[in-house]
């Protein structure tokens, strides 16, 4: 269960720490963070 948690919450986090730099050199990009209804209600 932990690993499972740590994997979906942190997932999101490292990619914006990650892509983030490349953004800011850019100015400019989006992230898009999508979620499916499973992982909204539970299975």
């Amino acid at each position: 269960w932990e690993k499972m948690q740590q994997l979906n919450l942190n997932a999101a986090f490292r990619l914006c720490k990650a892509v983030l730099p490349v953004m800011y050199r850019q100015k400019s990009g989006r992230v898009v963070m999508i979620a499916a209804q499973s992982g909204l209600r539970g299975t």
